[in-house]
């Protein structure tokens, strides 16, 4: 009986987190960004940090996932192209 109250207040204790998880599956790029901007600007003053002008990156852009699945099979000497 004290193991499943426990239990239950334990799961009540997750349901913001799960409703946030749950709203940051809906659009991961968003909360990516939102976490690289915080680093970012969290080392803006370390040697690196400087190294990089971490200062002045506003935003990054990503190639698309084509561009990924062309170089894998490029580099395993597969072809992106189907044969008929």
């Amino acid at each position: 009986m004290k193991s499943s109250i426990a239990n239950l207040i334990w799961l009540q204790s997750l349901s913001n987190d799960y409703k946030y998880f749950k709203k940051y599956l809906k659009d991961p790029s968003k909360i990516q960004n939102r976490i690289l901007k915080k680093y970012l600007q969290e080392n803006k003053n370390t040697f690196y940090g400087k190294k990089y002008s971490f200062e002045s990156i506003n935003s990054i852009s990503l190639p698309s996932i084509s561009h990924f699945i062309s170089f894998i099979c490029v580099s395993f000497g597969f072809t992106t192209q189907r044969k008929h």
